[in-house]
């Protein structure tokens, strides 16, 4: 029985890899963490430092440039100073992804732009 539970332990895809990249608006330096890059539903974390008042909005809105295809736009929640959260399906298909962390600070839209492959 042990030996069966151990190859069923053994059998079980990892989690998915986390990645972590940061990039800049003319305000902020944006730190975005995602909890992987596979197909399905994802969490992601964004930070933010600079001296800027917090952003009225921050979204993540993905899309595909090398097939000329849309994804998800999705709303970040305010989680602490700085932090927001997100979760969304960003990647409908497998391959060279876009994500946008759009910020809209006292009526102006910015953007960092990260570019992320998603993977099986």
């Amino acid at each position: 029985m042990a030996a069966v539970a151990l190859m069923a332990t053994a059998c079980q895809a990892p989690p998915p890899a986390t990645i972590v990249q940061e990039g800049h608006t003319s305000t902020y330096t944006v730190k975005l963490e995602l909890d992987g890059t596979s197909l399905g539903q994802r969490a992601a974390t964004i930070r933010l430092s600079g001296a800027a008042p917090e952003p009225e909005r921050v979204a993540i809105v993905s899309s595909m440039p090398g097939m000329d295809m849309p994804g998800a736009t999705v709303t970040a929640q305010h989680v602490s100073q700085y932090r927001y959260e997100a979760h969304g399906e960003l990647f409908t298909m497998l391959g060279k992804w876009r994500i946008e962390v759009r910020l809209t600070i006292a009526g102006t839209d910015e953007a960092a732009i990260f570019d992320v492959t998603a993977v099986p």
